[in-house]
């Protein structure tokens, strides 16, 4: 009983100094356990008691950032409800340790609860502060313990899957090597297979009188010492050859003269000895042309005049020719040598090629294609068929007022299901080639257009066909979408009533589109748009006309009455039968509005304009721009701002997730240091345990205490140490969820980019589909100080003009090209 009053005390000690962040929460509905439980909070413990059990229970929800370790639930008077306020408990805080306290009376409630809700501790009424603290501190010890274990969990399988990768990895070098060894062995094998062939006795006979040989001769057994005795020898057979051309003379050296040696040379060298003599000969015959007084200074060099060299203008084909002042005798070996001086070193034809040349067309000055090279084989670019008609409608009939009635434009197509709309030819992408310099032919990539499945239609599995999934109007718009698409009609005007408008279709709006809506679609044919922003994908065709609207996006046509203070894009061309005033327009296509009239505006098309009247002196000057995409421009300005931004992303993001992965590494080798401390006190622990349990109690009292003080000391060591490895490793897996989340972010950057890149080639393809027009065609007057702009040239009027066509032209002096606007 002293022992176990003695133990009672350390915990008392020890909670009494205790953290704050040892939370309790108390159910207490009767009312009991107010002046039990308050003596906790007085020793350290932070304590939240609720007389209801749903708000106890919400705070314990609430708390899952910094949990509770303990909760006391106070027994319910009405027995249905004390199991599912013990199950919901359960399921909030799991890992939180559940007391539960009642009358011994309630026996069959505790043997309940503990079966079916899974409560760690019960403790019966009546109870002594001293009983109260026993539980919590064996609570709080099974709560750490979980954590603890938890915690270890969580290593052994982050430890795990790291050695499973590494095992992995290292199954695969392994395979690796192993496969490498194995050839490697055969290949021994049959490289002493060969020796054995060629040598009558053993290999290591051959070797050793290899070696001896070379001994008498003082060379070193190694690649230095072979590489010194070659040159030696070289040197050697040099000396003797240029003595015999010099004292002897050619024909004499050339004599045939039978020497022993030929006799020794086995079978299988002949044919090498006699190319090698061969060569030496001609070089010999060369020499001896040059002059003996000249032949020590004689430099391979020379070669360069005795030949002339042509190139066909891809560097495809060489071709040589012989010079007047070439010497009689031309050997294979100057050929060579000149090719090699003009870095000719592919190609080259065989040698009996150019000996046949020598002998034959040489001296009549015939050339020799010497060299040809290896052309590049061009690519296929892809190709697009639609099998439904796209310029199918007529133009809008102009009604008296000067309104356009769209309703009567013709026959309309239409398509049932799985009725086949396009297909696509793959690309095939050329081959590179070499020239006869050994310099790379670059092929350019083929041309894919762009070619995707819209709404109400399918692909097929190897995305070559497009068949519609439903009924309705078949269309394309010039990013390659095909779309099959129903009609909407809204009644009245778009405003309030029907709110922004956004239908993959068509939508026919009889009345206005009103300012601050907008409209999404697919074409739009309404009567007028006033301050409304327009996306669209096929054409766009108001009746009366376009005022106020800030924002026109359209990737077809535009038809209407009037402009008026708006800004248009559009990829398609633009056909106004009155006014454009106030107005900004950026067109891929062209303008139209020979009838009518441009004042104060910006407009820009990249096929032409053909205006009626252009300016007046009482309006502002406009900027008019022809054979220019400046829609284009701004177009793929914006999308290469955007890929810029995303790269600078992608660095960050990079950065981010290396300066995390340090921190991960630091605090892996924290979290092992405070292992090892707490390793360590425990074993420290453990043996002042025993010493102390050896000491007598009355007589070594003062031993006793300043051994339970080390105790203390080494207990608060140790609880140190685990609050760090706790924290390391709750900041450890907070670090790997956000890098997790970076590497997300970084995989969805990175498709956004692959599709703005995508995005850039469509457009540029768009682009290539047709050449700019750059013509200002004006049929009735033009305006004095009006702008006319090209892509190379500039003009402002000095005069006003009357019928007259501006257009830029271009003239070449001295290989320079000049542009200038050119009024006709």
């Amino acid at each position: 009983m002293a022992r176990k009053n003695n133990h009672l005390m350390q915990w008392v000690d020890i909670i009494e100094g205790g953290d704050q962040g040892n939370k309790i929460i108390v159910i207490d509905p009767e009312g009991l356990l107010d002046q039990k439980t308050s003596i906790l909070s007085e020793k350290g413990f932070h304590v939240d008691t609720f007389a209801s059990p749903s708000e106890g229970l919400c705070c314990l929800a609430e708390a899952a950032g910094s949990p509770y370790f303990l909760i006391i639930e106070g027994f319910v008077e009405t027995g249905e409800e004390q199991e599912p306020l013990l199950l919901k408990a359960k399921d909030l805080s799991p890992d939180t340790q559940r007391l539960l306290v009642a009358a011994p009376s309630e026996l069959p409630s505790f043997v309940s609860a503990i079966n079916s809700v899974g409560i760690h501790a019960c403790l019966p009424l009546p109870f002594t502060k001293e009983e109260l603290f026993f539980q919590v501190r064996l609570r709080y010890d099974e709560y750490e313990a979980g954590k603890k274990v938890k915690n270890l969990q969580k290593t052994i399988h982050r430890q795990n899957k790291q050695l499973f990768q590494i095992a992995g990895n290292l199954r695969k070098k392994e395979a690796l090597y192993t496969a490498h060894i194995e050839q490697k062995e055969k290949e021994i094998k049959g490289l002493k297979s060969k020796v054995r062939s060629l040598s009558s006795g053993s290999e290591s006979d051959t070797t050793t009188e290899l070696k001896l040989l070379l001994e008498k001769e003082d060379i070193k057994f190694n690649s230095f010492g072979f590489k010194q005795a070659f040159d030696d020898l070289k040197i050697r057979v040099k000396d003797i050859f240029s003595t015999i051309v010099l004292e002897r003379g050619v024909f004499d050296a050339l004599a045939n003269v039978p020497d022993p040696l030929d006799e020794e040379v086995e079978p299988v060298y002949q044919p090498v000895a006699t190319h090698l003599t061969r060569e030496l000969l001609n070089f010999m015959i060369w020499k001896s042309e040059c002059g003996s007084e000249t032949l020590q200074e004689e430099k391979p060099s020379g070669v360069q005049e005795y030949f002339r060299i042509n190139y066909s203008q891809d560097m495809l084909n060489a071709y040589i020719r012989l010079e007047k002042d070439a010497p009689k005798t031309v050997t294979t070996y100057m050929v060579e040598q000149f090719l090699h001086k003009n870095g000719v070193i592919f190609g080259i034809v065989d040698d009996q090629v150019i000996r046949e040349w020598i002998e034959t067309a040489a001296k009549e000055g015939g050339k020799l294609l010497v060299a040809a090279g290896n052309p590049p084989v061009p690519p296929t670019d892809g190709e697009i068929h639609i099998y439904f008609p796209t310029t199918f409608k007529r133009a809008g009939r102009l009604n008296p007022d000067g309104s356009i009635d769209f309703r009567e434009r013709g026959e309309i197509p239409h398509v049932d299901e799985d009725i086949l709309l396009a297909s696509k030819i793959l690309p095939v992408p050329g081959k590179s080639g070499l020239d006869v310099k050994g310099m790379e032919i670059p092929v350019e990539a083929p041309v894919d257009p762009a070619f995707s499945a819209g709404s109400g239609t399918r692909f097929n599995e190897d995305k070559t066909k497009i068949f519609s999934t439903t009924r309705g109007e078949p269309h394309l718009d010039v990013m390659g979408v095909v779309s099959v698409n129903k009609e909407f009609q809204i009644k009245g005007d778009v405003g309030f009533e029907t709110g922004n408008i956004n239908f993959d279709g068509n939508v026919i709006v009889p009345g206005i589109v009103k300012e601050g809506f907008k409209v999404k679609c697919v074409s739009l044919t309404a009567k007028e748009i006033c301050g409304a922003e327009i996306d669209i994908s096929g054409d766009l065709n108001v009746s009366m006309g376009i005022i106020d609207a800030k924002l026109v996006n359209v990737k077809g046509d535009i038809h209407a009455k009037y402009v008026r203070n708006s800004t248009i894009n559009a990829f398609g061309n633009l056909k106004i039968e009155k006014e454009i005033i106030d107005s900004t327009i950026y067109l891929s296509g062209a303008c139209d509005n020979e009838r009518g009239t441009i004042l104060n505006s910006t407009l820009s098309a990249k096929l032409g304009i053909k205006a009626g009247t252009v300016g007046n002196e009482s309006a502002g000057v406009s900027s008019l721009t022809v054979g220019m995409d400046e829609h284009l421009i701004r177009v793929t300005g914006n999308i290469k701002s955007k890929l810029t931004h995303n790269e600078a992303m992608l660095k960050e993001l990079a950065s981010e997730i290396s300066q995390m992965k340090e921190v991960d590494k630091w605090l892996h080798g924290t979290i092992t240091g405070n292992a090892h401390i707490q390793d360590r006190t425990q074993i420290e622990i453990r043996e002042l345990e025993e010493k102390k349990a050896a000491l007598d109690v009355t007589k070594e009292a003062a031993e006793l205490k300043n051994i339970s003080n080390k105790i203390r000391k080494l207990e608060t060591k140790a609880k140190n140490a685990e609050k760090e490895i706790n924290d390391g490793f709750e900041q450890q897996d907070q670090i790997h969820s956000n890098i997790l989340i970076k590497q997300r972010e970084i995989e969805a950057t990175e498709k956004a980019n692959k599709r703005l890149v995508k995005k850039l080639e469509n457009l540029e393809n768009i682009s290539n589909k047709s050449d700019p027009v750059p013509y200002l065609v004006v049929n009735r007057r033009i305006q004095s100080q009006t702008k006319v702009k090209s892509l190379h040239s500039f003009k402002i009027l000095e005069t006003s003009l009357s019928r007259c066509i501006i257009k830029e032209t271009s003239r070449s002096e001295d290989g320079i090209v000049y542009y200038l606007m050119e009024i006709v």
